[in-house]
């Protein structure tokens, strides 16, 4: 001990730079877009992961002091879960970006501001979340990629789609965008549609080998009667990961769900 002590006065002792400090983020998308901003050097990281329905989800004790604790974060929208903002209202003194589509305009005119807190479903939106992130964080912010996609969206105006059952209505505003019908098994918040008047209507379109669109999403459960709906060979089924992957492209799922759109 004594000689390390002798040499680290000869030679000198530098000290190792802190490690760059990582920006948390609580989900997906938003991890996904910010990584895709950010350089290199710097990077995200998902503070909490977890599997299943979303909206059930509860961040533990311990999930909570880190995100209270974590010196950079960005929170989603406030329609998007409560719990990101209950948190955030207690990091007093640290950098926290609060994302908002308060006052955003869209082509997406809806009243379901839950759905729109969707933000990366609806391209002009996830454009404007995109650009006051790079304004937050001072970074140069190129032409923004998710524009094509609102160019396809507007070509399948003029389609003309069959009933299409989608089983949360996170994506209810796009569809209307679309003038589609539609009808929803969960709202946003996630409690059952599910009545007398929507079975009538899926039992009718289901009649006599007409075809429907079903937009499934893989976490979310669903009754089994109408789960067997979906299976039948005369359906189209595109089965959705609303989030996305960790580490994936950011505007990823709203291609699938274009690609999917454009072959019917």
């Amino acid at each position: 001990m004594k000689l390390l002590i002798l040499l680290a006065t000869i030679f000198g002792f530098q000290a190792m730079p802190p490690a760059q400090a990582k920006t948390g983020c609580l989900n997906i998308p938003t991890c996904n877009l910010l990584a895709d901003l950010l350089p290199s050097k710097e990077g995200t990281e998902l503070l909490i992961n977890y599997t299943g329905d979303p909206h059930n989800f509860r961040p533990t004790i311990e999930d909570s002091k880190r995100i209270i604790d974590y010196s950079s974060i960005v929170l989603g929208p406030v329609g998007l879960e409560s719990w990101h903002q209950e948190l955030g209202t207690k990091r007093a003194g640290k950098k926290t970006l609060k994302l908002s589509i308060e006052g955003l305009k869209s082509e997406f005119n809806s009243a379901n501001t839950h759905a729109l807190s969707h933000y990366w479903l609806y391209p002009d939106i996830h454009c404007k979340i995109r650009k006051s992130m790079a304004k937050y964080f001072e970074l140069d912010e190129a032409s923004c990629p998710f524009r094509s996609q609102m160019d396809r969206l507007l070509k399948l105006k003029s389609k003309k789609f069959p009933l299409i059952v989608i089983t949360h209505s996170a994506l209810e505003p796009l569809f209307e965008f679309l003038d589609a019908k539609y009808v929803a098994l969960k709202s946003s918040h996630h409690f059952d549609h599910l009545n007398p008047e929507l079975l009538k209507i899926i039992h009718k379109n289901s009649k006599g080998g007409k075809k429907m669109v079903w937009i499934i999403e893989k976490e979310i459960r669903h009754p089994p009667k109408i789960v067997k709906n979906y299976k039948k060979q005369h359906h189209l089924t595109l089965k959705l990961n609303i989030r996305g992957e960790f580490g994936g492209k950011p505007g990823a799922v709203v291609d699938q769900l274009l690609n999917f759109l454009e072959a019917i």
